[in-house]
């Protein structure tokens, strides 16, 4: 990440009767225009969003942050959620199956190495990065579940 005194935080409302039960989520911003930023990192809950899109995002006093209203341009990156039971330290399978995706371009955040927010890079073949997911999946001890799949909406 870089210095982060030059970004700004991003709130992004989700649904809280999603599996999380979280109401909102903040992302890295760096401001490019008025009410216009870029996000800086990947979402782990949101869904539609993802690493580098730009959206528009008014303040809200209420809430303290500038409010995602809707994707200005996307990045063209696909986000998807993986919950690694045990921990990605305690899971031993863990780097057998996420080395294949990594090699694909992928990288991931991490909240207690449990909840990852993959991000898969636009020129990333994202079928292959689902089925790679999907191997592990069917192996136990993980789930994925799509946030955004981006890859046909550049702009």
């Amino acid at each position: 990440m870089t210095d982060t005194s030059t970004l700004a935080k991003v709130l992004i409302r989700v649904e809280p009767a999603d599996w999380h039960s979280v109401v909102s989520e903040t992302l890295w911003a760096t401001p490019v225009g008025p009410s216009t930023y870029r996000l800086e990192n990947s979402p782990f809950y949101a869904k539609g969003f993802s690493y580098f899109d730009v959206v528009l995002a008014e303040f809200d006093a209420a809430e303290g942050f500038p409010v995602a209203q809707r994707v200005l341009q996307a990045s063209g990156r696909s986000t998807y959620a993986l919950w690694v039971v045990a921990g990605v330290e305690s899971n031993g399978e863990f780097a057998k199956y996420w080395q294949p995706i990594e090699d694909l371009g992928c990288t991931f955040e991490g909240v207690r190495s449990q909840l990852l927010s993959v991000d898969v890079p636009a020129s990333t073949d994202v079928a292959e990065a689902f089925r790679l997911m999907q191997l592990g999946e069917d192996a136990g001890g993980r789930y994925f579940q799509e946030q955004n799949y981006a890859h046909a909406a550049a702009v």
